[in-house]
């Protein structure tokens, strides 16, 4: 196993902490961007989208095989991202609706489940995918990072955004 995918799975512990440090932080508004401003599945998901996007910027930075392969990087950065937020929501819903789960260890049990398969997707796409053209997923995490940030100061009245 290369370093680069030792890093990826090295990082489920510390985005797992990292995002339940997220969901236990009551941010200020200049802060709402970036952390769970409330208990909304929307505002929890940003548990999940800034650490992973700070977590694959240090592996960018940290592993020479990153560099060598920005395509790669970037595919597996972006599966990652989508993944967990995507994986998160199902499961919450699935959770709350079907199951009838509640509590406040709930997220966190969540949080746990889409970082590690988004991470898995990651390891995966960064073994088997060469180095495909970074356009089309920078593209794609700029405008996911863009709609998050827009989105926490400009909520719709709809019950994805409510607590």
């Amino acid at each position: 196993m290369d370093r680069t995918v030792r890093c990826i799975w090295l990082g489920v512990p510390l985005l797992a902490l990292a995002g339940a440090a997220a969901q236990l932080i009551t941010p200020s508004a200049w802060l709402a961007w970036a952390l769970p401003a409330n208990a909304s599945i929307w505002e929890s998901q940003k548990a999940c989208l800034w650490p992973i996007i700070l977590y694959w910027a240090a592996i960018y930075f940290t592993q020479p095989t990153a560099r060598q392969a920005p395509g790669a990087w970037w595919l597996a950065c972006t599966a990652s991202i989508v993944t967990a937020t995507t994986v998160f929501a199902l499961l919450h819903y699935f959770a709350v609706h079907a199951l009838a789960l509640a509590g406040k260890a709930l997220p966190f049990f969540l949080l746990i489940a889409a970082i590690t398969t988004a991470q898995a997707l990651a390891a995966h796409l960064w073994v088997r995918s060469g180095s495909p053209h970074p356009a089309r997923p920078l593209t794609a995490l700029g405008l996911i990072s863009a709609l998050y940030a827009t989105l926490a100061y400009l909520p719709p009245n709809l019950p994805w955004w409510q607590p």
